[in-house]
C-alpha cells in the first residue's frame, strides 16, 4: 500500500508493472497499464516521465516537473512491454536522457538519495537502444568504476552496490568495452 496521502508514483506503477511482467501475468492487461502510466505521468513537451501525477497538486516545487529515474525506468518498462506501440515516446524518452546526463556521466534524480539508481535505470533502458547512446553508456560505467570505495562498495550502500554492479554486468556482457577487475 502507499503511504497515506501521497499516492502513487511512475517509480512505484514500474515496479509493481516489472514485478507482474516478470510473474507472466496477462500482457494485455500490462499493455493498459502502460498506457495509463503514459496518460498519467508523460510530459510531451519536456519528453520525459515526472515523477508524481502531472495533475496531481504539488507539495513542494521540488516534485514539479519530469526526472531521469522515473523516465529511464518508465521507458524501459515500454520497451520491454509495448515496443511497437510506444516507440516514439522510448525514442524522445531515451534522447532525453542522454541530454540531461551530467558531463561526469551520472544523472540527476529527484525520487532517489542515491547516485547510483539513476545509472542503472537509464543505462539497462539505452544499452539495448542501439549506437547512438553507447558513449552515455560508455561514460556512466567509467563514473562507476571510479566511485567504488576502497570496500568494494558503492556510497556505503548495500542498495547502491548492487545497483552498480548490475549496471557494470549489463555494460560487460552488451557492450564487451569496460575493464573491470573480477578480482
Amino acid at each position: 500500500a502507499y503511504q497515506q496521502g501521497y499516492g502513487v508514483t511512475a517509480l512505484d506503477s514500474a515496479l509493481v508493472m516489472e514485478g507482474l511482467m516478470a510473474s507472466g501475468y496477462d500482457p494485455a492487461q500490462l499493455a493498459y497499464s502502460a498506457g495509463r502510466l503514459i496518460e498519467s505521468f508523460f510530459d510531451e513537451r519536456d519528453g520525459g516521465f515526472w515523477t508524481i501525477p502531472k495533475d496531481r497538486p504539488l507539495r513542494a516545487p521540488y516534485w514539479k516537473g519530469t526526472d531521469c529515474c522515473a523516465t529511464a525506468y518508465c521507458a524501459w518498462l515500454l520497451q520491454q512491454l509495448t515496443p511497437q506501440r510506444h516507440r516514439s515516446i522510448i525514442g524522445v524518452c531515451a534522447d532525453y536522457l542522454k541530454k540531461k546526463q551530467k558531463i561526469t556521466g551520472n544523472w540527476p534524480g529527484k525520487w532517489f538519495p542515491s547516485r547510483v539508481l539513476p545509472i542503472y535505470y537509464a543505462v539497462r533502458l539505452l544499452i539495448d537502444l542501439g549506437p547512438t547512446y553507447q558513449a552515455n553508456c560508455y561514460r556512466a560505467g567509467l563514473w562507476l568504476q571510479a566511485q567504488q570505495d576502497v570496500n568494494d562498495a558503492w556510497d556505503h550502500s548495500v542498495i547502491d552496490s548492487a545497483a552498480a554492479l548490475l549496471t557494470l554486468s549489463l555494460l560487460k556482457t552488451r557492450m564487451n568495452t569496460l575493464q573491470w577487475d573480477e578480482s
